[in-house]
């Protein structure tokens, strides 16, 4: 039989089949439409499940006016009957969802899908059902017997019932909304209901069977039904289960033996277990370390679990901060009945609380560094002004000039220093100009290629569309010498270094621990990327630090790299650091664009722009 069914021979092209084939595709789009819409609630299943009825009960009709041979045409009337027997209790079960009365009406609602399935087995079991078919003028039609006339009963009973059940619930209905969605599904069915015209041809009346017609209306009220009232009427329950479902933190529900009962999708993932991995298992063989015993039975004990903070290591790997709090249900007689756990993923709050901690503490030390230098300055140009003096006036030969000599140094030393804690603390002499970062890099390229030596590879990608900045062009060049320096030193058997420049539109640039976040707004951008160089986390956070040790590459203590951000943080930039192993560590220099027609006293034209 399968292979008259695939037999394309056995059919032809319908006009008539066009109507029901688009009605079905229609309703069938609308049921998945409603389950989508509703998240699955029991109303939308129970919709879907109507409409996916009614689909098949149209589709096939369609199928069978285009079949040429009886014997075919008479097994799809079989698969039709598959959608029409159904549709009642369908119906049924759909209101009964809607007036919130599925499980008072249970047994009524599992009696009548049993008698639809019973109406099949006599389609498939005997022709006391379905006789054969009729040839009309639109196409075969399915001929009905002596056990239709039970079915019949059994269709408008249920239809009716349901109009009944929705009925009462209008009388009772209080709310607007509530009155609006039963009164938009009452016509919706109703008009739906006009589709038994379609009974008549069944025994031999030459009506064409547009039934098809008021199902489209029904498609058509009950699309806006759905979209303007929504199917579900929100209840405590309904909005628990939306809840649970939708809740972004992670929810766990164990019964009084430890077993997890209840797990949503949050948890899912944030534990890195599927859910079935998780309800029905004891707490202890899958998140023991997060949820101990000893703390079970604290809240056992004490009936709450004030929050707590913890680091857990997911399924995946992966290290977490976690906040959790816990509560306890109790049953009539006082016993534990449920421990319920909301845990909540912390880690970006935690990241971004010590980036916010490592940034105060560079601005304070960044103060203090201020305060020291300027006491500082005055001692050493004291220092070796006098030093100066007395140099002038003693023997040449003499051993007190090559002391004195030494002091000089020493002063001269000291006020290198002081300009280093002066450019870490924001505190030098600031001469802004307006600056091309694109001819800056371009000028210095002979230099650069000097610092990095020759086992180092140096290349540049300059945004051609580069805007302009307002900044020390002295400190810039600082700057990038430096970090060029550092970037050779950190790949001793070489690499490549790469400088680049972009125009970025940021609403912040992105939480680092080095330095506050810069507001919404257009930015130049200089990037340095030194390929070899990769740095742990520890170092990345402490680089800004005055005296910090690059302790894999035996650099001394200095304020080198201090003095890089003090300087960018000066000219009102911002800078970040990247690191990966295989990339390299890039260096992020962020600088706010200015208007050309910004003009400075100590300004100058830059060169064209150009890249290499």
């Amino acid at each position: 039989m399968l292979s008259e069914v695939l037999n394309l021979s056995n059919y032809a092209v319908s006009p008539h089949a066009a109507g029901p084939w688009a009605v079905g595709i229609l309703i069938a789009t609308l049921g998945i439409v409603a389950l989508f819409r509703e998240r699955g609630s029991k109303v939308s299943l129970a919709f879907c499940a109507l409409t996916m009825s009614v689909a098949i009960w149209l589709l096939s009709a369609g199928v069978l006016y285009s079949t040429l041979d009886e014997p075919l045409a008479l097994w799809w009337a079989k698969v039709e009957h598959l959608g029409v027997v159904v549709i009642p209790s369908l119906v049924l079960l759909f209101t009964l969802a809607i007036v919130q009365r599925v499980h008072e009406l249970r047994a009524i609602a599992w009696g009548s899908l049993a008698l639809s399935g019973l109406f099949y087995c006599s389609i498939l079991a005997s022709d006391r059902f379905i006789t054969g078919v009729y040839h009309s003028a639109w196409g075969y039609y399915p001929r009905y017997g002596p056990l239709s006339w039970p079915f019949l009963v059994f269709f408008f009973g249920l239809l009716f019932g349901s109009l009944r059940l929705l009925q009462m619930q209008l009388i009772r209905s209080t709310r607007v909304i509530q009155q609006r969605r039963i009164k938009a599904l009452l016509v919706a069915l109703a008009v739906a209901y006009l589709g038994v015209v379609d009974y008549l041809p069944a025994y031999g009346m030459h009506v064409y069977p547009f039934g098809y017609v008021p199902v489209l209306g029904f498609v058509v009220l009950m699309f806006r039904a759905v979209w303007l009232y929504r199917l579900q009427e929100i209840t405590p329950a309904f909005a628990a289960e939306q809840i649970i479902h939708t809740m972004a933190d992670a929810l766990l529900v164990l019964d009084s033996e430890r077993i997890v009962r209840v797990a949503n999708q949050a948890a899912a993932q944030l534990f890195g277990y599927a859910k079935t991995e998780l309800i029905g298992k004891p707490v202890s063989t899958t998140l023991g370390v997060l949820l101990e015993q000893e703390k079970i039975d604290v809240l056992e004990a004490t009936g709450v679990m004030r929050a707590y903070e913890m680091h857990y290591r997911n399924k995946e790997g992966k290290v977490l901060s976690l906040d959790i709090t816990g509560s306890l249900t109790r049953d009539h007689a006082g016993n534990p009945s449920a421990f319920v756990f909301i845990t909540r993923d912390i880690t970006d709050r935690k990241q971004l609380e010590e980036q916010a901690l490592q940034a105060k503490k560079l601005e304070a030390l960044g103060k203090l560094a201020g305060e020291i230098a300027h006491d500082f300055e005055t001692i050493f140009t004291v220092l070796s002004r006098l030093s100066l003096l007395l140099v002038s006036g003693l023997d040449q030969n003499g051993r007190t000039q090559s002391k004195v000599e030494e002091i000089r140094k020493a002063a001269d030393k000291g006020m290198e220093l002081t300009r280093k804690l002066l450019a870490f603390s924001s505190s030098q002499r600031f001469k802004p100009t307006l600056l091309d970062l694109n001819a800056l890099v371009t000028n210095l390229r002979g230099v650069l290629e000097w610092v990095v030596g020759k086992d180092t590879a140096l290349a540049t990608m300059l945004d051609p569309t580069l805007g302009w900045v307002n900044v020390d062009l002295g400190q810039i060049e600082q700057v990038i010498i430096k970090l060029a320096a550092y970037a050779r030193e950190a790949m001793p058997q070489g690499g490549k270094i790469t400088i680049e420049t972009s125009t970025v539109q940021l609403s912040a640039i992105p939480p680092h621990p080095h330095g506050l976040i810069i507001g919404p707004g257009k930015f130049a951008m200089l990037a340095m990327s030194a390929s070899r160089w990769v740095m742990d986390e520890e170092m990345r956070i402490h680089l800004f630090e005055p005296f910090f040790r690059l302790k894999e590459y035996g650099r001394a203590p200095g304020l080198e790299l201090a003095m890089v951000y003090g300087i960018v943080k000066q000219n009102g930039g911002q800078i970040a650091v990247e690191s990966q192993p295989g990339l390299g560590t890039t260096f992020r220099i962020y600088l706010p664009l200015v208007e050309r027609t910004v003009r400075t006293a100590d300004s100058a034209v830059s060169p064209q722009h150009s890249a290499v």
